[in-house]
C-alpha cells in the first residue's frame, strides 16, 4: 500500500511529495487524453474521443527523422470532426507507415482543438530506445531570472515566493528522446518525459510542494543547484 499523492499526508501510506512517474506524463500527453490517436506497425490508425461532446479540430500525422530531424506530413486533417463519446472511433489505413523504419525514424500523430490548444500529442515509437539510432543531441537548459517583489505578501511572509513557479527553458540540436528533468527541490514539473524536436526549446514549470516549513529562497538555490536534464540517447 501507498500512493504517489502531493501534499501533506492524509492517509496512511500516503508517499509524502511524491513526484510523477516518466510514464504518468506520458501517459497525460497522449493517450489519457478525452481525445487521442494511436498508429501501429500494419499503417492503420484510430483516432478516439471519449469526452461526452462533440469534438472539433485538427490531426496531423507525421514522420521524425533520427538523422536530420526533418518531418515528413503522412497524413493531415484540419476540419476533424466527430461526434460525441465514449468510444466514438475513426479508423484510417495509411500505406506510408507501413515503410517506416523504427530504428531511424519515430511516428508523431497531434491533434488540436478548435481553439488551437493541443489535446494529444503522441510520439509513437516503432522500435526500443536500445535500437533507435538516435543523435548524440546536445541538451542545455536555463532557469529564467526572478523578479522580487517587495510588495509580495503570502502564507509563507516570503518575498521569493513571487519566484514560482519556476520557468525552465529547455533546448536541444537535435531530436531528442524522453528528455526527463530531476532536481532535489520539493516540487513537481509541469511536463517531464517528452520528447524535443531538432532545434527547438520548450517552457517546462517548477511546482514546489508548499509546506508551513518551505523556505522558497532556500529550494530555489536547491533547484538551481541540482537540476539535471538527460535524454535516452546518454544511456544506450
Amino acid at each position: 500500500q501507498g500512493s504517489i499523492e502531493y501534499g501533506p499526508a492524509r492517509y496512511p501510506g500516503q508517499v509524502i511529495g511524491g513526484r510523477w512517474k516518466p510514464l504518468q506524463y506520458w501517459y497525460m500527453n497522449s493517450i489519457f487524453t478525452d481525445v487521442t490517436c494511436a498508429c501501429g506497425l500494419d499503417g492503420i490508425c484510430y483516432v478516439k474521443n471519449d469526452s461526452p461532446f462533440p469534438f472539433s479540430g485538427s490531426l496531423l500525422i507525421e514522420v521524425e527523422s533520427f538523422k536530420d530531424s526533418k518531418s515528413v506530413a503522412i497524413y493531415s486533417e484540419k476540419k476533424l470532426r466527430m461526434r460525441e463519446g465514449p468510444a466514438t472511433i475513426l479508423a484510417l489505413t495509411l500505406e506510408a507507415l507501413k515503410e517506416v523504419d523504427g530504428k531511424q525514424s519515430i511516428v508523431h500523430a497531434v491533434i488540436v482543438d478548435a481553439n488551437k490548444k493541443i489535446v494529444s500529442d503522441n510520439w509513437i515509437p516503432y522500435a526500443t530506445p536500445g535500437e533507435m539510432a538516435l543523435p548524440n543531441a546536445s541538451l542545455s537548459f536555463t532557469i529564467q531570472r526572478c523578479e522580487l517583489h517587495d510588495d509580495v505578501v503570502e502564507i509563507s511572509n516570503d518575498k521569493y515566493s513571487s519566484c514560482y513557479p519556476v520557468k525552465i527553458v529547455v533546448k536541444t540540436d537535435h531530436i531528442a528522446m524522453y528528455v526527463t528533468l530531476t532536481t532535489l527541490a520539493q516540487g513537481r514539473f509541469s511536463d517531464n518525459a517528452f520528447v524535443l524536436k531538432g532545434n527547438s526549446t520548450k517552457i517546462v514549470e517548477f511546482i514546489p510542494f508548499v509546506t508551513g516549513s518551505f523556505d522558497h529562497k532556500e529550494e530555489l538555490e536547491l533547484l538551481k543547484k541540482t537540476l539535471r536534464v538527460e535524454h535516452v540517447r546518454s544511456y544506450i
